[in-house]
């Protein structure tokens, strides 16, 4: 930490690490040696990967699956029965009926599908934890280190974007504080917060106002619909919590559905978000998914 009067900077470099133990173990218990420390260079640089880099790679990977997200089409509506789901999907202005055995909802907080099938988002927004989110180029500032300012008002940090030329702006909003997502707003709470008059900001690319949520539906399951993701549960970004919670959502009902459609029995499905039932795939000596195995 650098200590600048009332302005405070930490750098995370990715070279804050730069030794290891050789007997020490990296990844919990499933990979022992020596880590050298250009090894240790290419696992901690990337401190913040764009969302739409890890869409990428997962639309990537499902092109090579022979799949394809099919972009600028909503759903409208659904209705299902034993036997499957009849969904209403609206693109272009034209509405086509999709027959389906199942509906998976990955659609996010605000998930139609979760509403519509009725099923609760318990839970609390609080409003007083407020944060401005924007993607941005930055003038000034070399892209060496993630910069976090610490300020009487609130925090501010700027982090270069991996294989972008832009910074994340991150920067705390406190009640009375002005929420708005202008570019003239970020530029005058970079320059309280830092106290640097030598670094411009740009037009973002992308920007949000985010606000604590903390919910979780009372069941994964209606009939023949599922919910997974930000769809079933949403809370702090930190770590990527939801991320990585909503890939394994995704893993867990994804091998009970190729399971069940080789021929297993549905109630491999019913347990599905049911924190008291275990199931194991195919292959698999443990399954964990943070606190939903079944």
């Amino acid at each position: 930490m650098l200590d600048g009067g009332e302005h405070q900077l930490v750098l995370v470099r990715p070279t804050t690490v730069q030794h290891r133990d050789p007997r020490a173990s990296a990844c919990g218990d499933r990979f022992h040696g020596q880590v050298r420390e250009a090894d240790l260079d290419q696992l901690l640089a990337s401190l913040i990967t764009p969302q739409w880099r890890t869409e990428e790679a997962l639309r990537l990977r499902l092109a090579e699956l022979g799949g394809a997200v099919e972009f600028g089409a909503a759903l409208a509506s659904f209705e299902q029965s034993d036997e499957g789901v009849s969904a209403v999907v609206v693109k272009g202005g034209a509405t086509e009926t999709v027959a389906a055995r199942w509906l998976v909802a990955c659609d996010g907080g605000h998930s139609i599908v979760r509403k519509q099938a009725g099923i609760a988002f318990e839970g609390e927004t609080r409003e007083e934890v407020r944060m401005i989110v924007a993607d941005v180029a930055v003038d000034g500032l070399d892209r060496d280190a993630w910069r976090i300012w610490w300020h009487e008002e609130g925090a501010l940090s700027l982090c270069p974007l991996p294989s972008t030329d832009v910074f994340q702006f991150g920067a705390a909003v406190a009640p009375r504080q002005d929420p708005e997502l202008s570019l003239a707003n970020m530029r005058a709470i970079l320059e309280r917060r830092s106290g640097r008059t030598d670094l411009r900001l740009h037009e973002p690319t992308w920007s949000s106002l985010w606000r604590a949520n903390v919910r979780l539906v009372d069941r994964y399951r209606e009939g023949r619909v599922f919910l997974a993701g930000d769809a079933a549960h949403i809370h702090s970004p930190a770590g990527g919590q939801g991320m990585n919670t909503g890939i394994q959502d995704a893993h867990n009902l994804g091998w009970k559905l190729a399971a069940v459609a080789k021929g297993a029995s549905p109630a491999l499905l019913y347990a599905f978000g049911d924190p008291h039932a275990v199931f194991e795939p195919p292959g698999c000596v443990e399954t964990r998914t943070g606190g939903i195995d079944g």
